[in-house]
């Protein structure tokens, strides 16, 4: 199934069910996301390949700009000289 699908199917689901519908507002969720988010820090912190984890940490509803500040904690931002 794509990612699209899956979100775009999620999104379905989660309509006129009030807040709780959130998955992202689960306990289990938010830990899922760090647990992610930490081995993508781990992979960047070595010479591993950074899409997998990146997919992975999408794939669990990470937000762009958390897998951004992610690696903007490792790497650092571009500095024009």
């Amino acid at each position: 199934m794509s990612a699209w699908r899956r979100l775009s199917g999620w999104t379905r689901r989660s309509k006129g069910r009030g807040s709780n519908a959130c998955a992202r507002c689960a306990w289990g969720a938010q830990s899922a996301v760090a647990e992610k988010l930490a081995a993508l820090q781990r992979a960047a912190r070595g010479s591993d390949n950074l899409m997998p984890p990146m997919l992975d940490a999408a794939g669990v509803y990470a937000t762009v700009g958390e897998i951004s500040d992610c690696l903007r904690g490792v790497f650092g931002e571009h500095r024009e000289v």
